[in-house]
C-alpha cells in the first residue's frame, strides 16, 4: 500500500522545549534546517524561533527550542525541503 510522505504528527513538549514531528517515511538529516522548518508566533511577532537541537531518529525530529512560551500560540511550517532517505519530497 502506498502512502505519501507527509508529516502524521506534531507534539510539543513543554517540560524540554522540544517539538517533535513524526512523517511517514524516514528523513533525510541533511534536508532539516532552520530554513526547511521554522517555528513562529501565531499572532503578535512573526520572527521564527531558533532552534538550538535537531535530532533526526528515522521518522522523526525533535527540535529543541530556547524560550518557548507556555500558553502561547505557535505555528509550525514545514516545506518542501525536507526530504525522505529516497529523496522523496513532502
Amino acid at each position: 500500500m502506498y502512502q505519501r510522505f507527509t508529516v502524521k504528527s506534531i507534539k510539543v513538549n513543554e517540560a524540554e522545549n522540544l517539538i517533535i514531528l513524526t512523517f511517514a517515511y524516514d528523513i533525510d538529516e541533511d534536508t532539516v534546517n532552520d530554513s526547511s522548518i521554522t517555528v513562529s508566533e501565531t499572532s503578535g511577532t512573526k520572527q521564527p524561533l531558533v532552534f538550538d537541537k535537531v535530532k533526526v531518529d528515522g521518522p522523526v525530529v525533535a527540535l529543541h527550542y530556547q524560550g518557548i512560551l507556555v500558553n502561547t500560540e505557535y505555528t509550525v511550517t514545514v516545506t518542501k525541503d525536507i526530504l525522505s532517505i529516497m529523496g522523496d519530497p513532502l
